[in-house]
């Protein structure tokens, strides 16, 4: 039969939830990687809202929420946030 997520998944979102985490571990990249699994994310919050799963939200809600903080600590936007460039 092979594999049951490839059929269902042939954009492979899984490809790039991976990327994103191996992403979050690098400063340098840590802030691309949440924008890009912040995208994803709302996808499925996406997803969830127009199937009426409401209860389903709570956890992507959370989880873009945790990834927002993510990109606000890492990306230097001018003066904000503690790992802006001092001059």
């Amino acid at each position: 039969m092979g594999d049951p997520v490839a059929v269902t998944d042939p954009f492979g979102d899984r490809d790039f939830e991976l990327l994103g985490a191996i992403g979050l571990l690098m400063p340098r990249t840590a802030a691309l990687a949440a924008i890009g699994l912040i995208l994803i994310m709302s996808g499925a919050l996406f997803t969830h809202i127009t199937h009426g799963e409401m209860m389903m939200v709570i956890l992507p809600l959370m989880v873009v929420f945790l990834l927002g903080i993510v990109v606000y600590i890492r990306h230097p936007f001018g003066k904000v946030g503690p790992m802006a460039q001092v001059e």
